[in-house]
């Protein structure tokens, strides 16, 4: 199975019901539809453009770089009714009194083409569909949330470890990714300020700017971007998240496949979980001070942080007054909802092969390539 060969294979709109778009406001609505650029990029783009500072932008989601997206944005004061880019193009669709925010997301709703199928898969996929509509998905994050990753190494978990030469050397690394020769080399050995000066821009050149000042990691990171240090940390919080779901799973469940992402294997189980687990239970997407109220999940924590060699303590470091590591809770089981699956048709990218086309809604903050490999692993036999 394969997804992501064409543009259109991957559709993704962003659906906001609750936020009130008026005709007056301090706020700018743009609807913006984009591809090959993540949410993040496309912000930091506007933002140049526009010359108005990132901080007085607002978001409710992050989208997929590789797909066609559709997403809301505020930008405060006023900006062109049209602007069109190569990668995006924002129409202006009304005013708001304040920003859009990530509370405001309904849902996103996938429209996703299945390609490279056998006859049999293919043929498949509806009943696959309809076990996982009884036991679920596991609710993890995929490999689109790790991209700041490297080779399982965090930038947050060195922060906790006082490692601020290593965190400091890991945020330019992810500031660093589209130049992959530099970054092959990189990964191996140390940083050479003069050679990522001329490579990184926005926020990365005013943290090398004050580490060149002050020759100390620690106040170079202080000032990286609040947004962006925030989601660094939400990046490893994830994973901790991650491997605690995916270790309870292959402890708890008989009849589960491993399916492989950016940062190893994650088991998708093919049976109900045990009865003693409500479908709707949650977990804490783990922080300071995150609060479990099941103990075999927090064993599995408690197991996790020796192995990684992580102490609650780490989590009050004085150095680090500047980072929040907030707990939230997070469904372990994920169930998409009002799916429609589409005829099975001949592949024309793939002669002798077949392709299906699935739309479904997920909750926001859920990942329709964790949905796509839960199908994948109860296909097979």
């Amino acid at each position: 199975m394969k997804i992501r060969r064409l543009i259109e294979d991957f559709i993704v709109h962003e659906h906001i019901k609750n936020f009130p778009i008026t005709k007056d406001g301090e706020y700018t609505v743009l609807k913006v539809t984009k591809t090959d650029l993540t949410t993040r990029d496309m912000i930091r783009f506007l933002s140049r453009r526009l010359g108005i500072p990132i901080k007085d932008f607002g978001w409710a989601g992050q989208k997929d770089r590789h797909a066609l997206t559709t997403q809301y944005i505020t930008v405060k004061g006023e900006t062109p009714q049209l602007i069109v880019e190569k990668k995006f193009r924002c129409e202006k669709v009304g005013k708001a009194q304040r920003h859009i925010t990530p509370a405001d997301l309904s849902f996103n709703r996938f429209e996703i083409t299945l390609r490279d199928l056998k006859k049999e898969e293919a043929e498949g996929i509806p009943s696959a569909i309809e076990k996982i509509k009884k036991i679920g998905v596991p609710n993890y994050y995929d490999t689109q949330r790790f991209w700041s990753s490297l080779s399982g190494e965090f930038f947050a978990e060195n922060l906790l470890k006082g490692d601020f030469k290593s965190a400091f050397k890991l945020y330019f690394l992810s500031s660093l990714k589209p130049d992959k020769e530099l970054l092959k080399t990189l990964k191996s050995r140390e940083i050479k300020i003069e050679e990522i000066e001329r490579k990184v821009e926005g926020n990365a050149r005013k943290v090398l700017r004050v580490f060149k000042e002050t020759n100390s990691y620690l106040k170079a990171i202080r000032t990286i971007d609040r947004e962006e240090l925030t989601f660094l940390v939400n990046v490893y919080q994830s994973f901790l998240f991650n491997e605690i779901l995916s270790r309870f799973i292959k402890r708890n469940v008989r009849d589960y496949v491993e399916i492989r992402y950016s940062m190893g294997f994650l088991p998708f189980h093919r049976e109900r979980f045990p009865e003693w687990v409500n479908p709707d239970k949650k977990i804490p997407v783990p922080g300071r001070k995150p609060f479990f109220d099941d103990e075999k999940f927090k064993e599995i924590y408690e197991e996790i942080k020796r192995e990684r060699g992580i102490k609650d303590s780490f989590f009050n470091r004085r150095e680090i007054y500047f980072v929040k590591f907030k707990t939230f809770k997070r469904n372990i089981l994920l169930f998409p909802s009002d799916i429609s699956i589409g005829k099975t048709e001949e592949d024309v990218m793939y002669p002798g092969r077949f392709e299906r086309r699935i739309s479904f809604s997920l909750p926001p903050g859920s990942y329709a390539t964790i949905f796509i490999k839960s199908i994948i692993a109860n296909l097979q036999k």
